[in-house]
């Protein structure tokens, strides 16, 4: 999933600009992680969606932000800080 993410951020995101909420517009990892949200909630949220979607993207695109730091793909710890905060959040 990680590799997915990051080759939609760099191809500039899957959800397509009509369908990203306006807080993610411009933000290449938090539209590429809504898009990856969506898709994993769409069944059992239903209508909601978009708005659990949105919020899931926002603040795992925050805890990103707050753990990367030079070095941070390669490094575990740094993972797992980012990970732990994930599933906090869940």
């Amino acid at each position: 999933k990680a590799h997915e993410i990051r080759d939609q951020v760099v191809e500039g995101s899957r959800a397509k600009t009509e369908e990203t909420p306006v807080s993610l517009r411009g933000d290449p990892l938090g539209s590429a992680i809504y898009g990856q949200a969506r898709d994993a909630v769409e069944e059992l949220a239903g209508e909601q969606s978009p708005e659990i979607s949105e919020e899931i993207a926002v603040e795992f695109a925050s805890i990103i932000q707050r753990h990367k730091r030079v070095g941070w793909t390669t490094d575990p710890n740094a993972e797992n800080a980012m990970r732990q905060d994930m599933d906090d959040f869940l």
